[in-house]
């Protein structure tokens, strides 16, 4: 797996989402973070010849990042590409929240470091960055 092009910060993680009470996989990928318009960008790609994109965010002032257990972090954004294909599984339009999975404990100490150092300062909130998080796969 190759670190995405102009990406500051590049690791192998597991991608899970929390669905009702339990974790559901995503995949296996690398997550990528990029700068991009001077907000940062968090891409995970599947670990596939495709590089199916598992997520897809621009963080916000106000996205919430978390330690978690031993070598996780939690991320909480609006999901990009969405996670329900229908209505009746879920709505896509509220906050989810990922669970990112690496090998040990000190790759998740720098890679909560690096998302939480490189918010924005500007006042955008999550919700705000909805239509933008929806624009962003026009930017790879």
């Amino acid at each position: 797996m190759v670190a995405e092009e102009g990406a500051f910060h590049s690791i192998r993680c597991k991608l899970f989402f929390k669905r009702e009470s339990t974790w559901a996989e995503l995949g296996i990928g690398m997550l990528n973070l990029k700068k991009l318009d001077e907000r940062t960008q968090v891409l995970v790609r599947n670990d596939t010849t495709l590089g199916k994109i598992l997520l897809n965010v621009y963080l916000a002032k106000s996205t919430p990042i978390s330690r978690s257990g031993k070598n996780n972090v939690i991320l909480v954004s609006v999901p990009n590409p969405p996670l329900f294909s229908k209505p009746s599984e879920g709505d896509n339009s509220k906050p989810a929240t990922y669970l990112i999975k690496v090998k040990i404990a000190e790759d998740a100490d720098e890679l909560f470091k690096q998302l939480d150092a490189n918010k924005p300062s500007d006042g955008f909130t999550m919700y705000q960055n909805f239509a933008v998080n929806r624009d962003v796969s026009k930017l790879i």
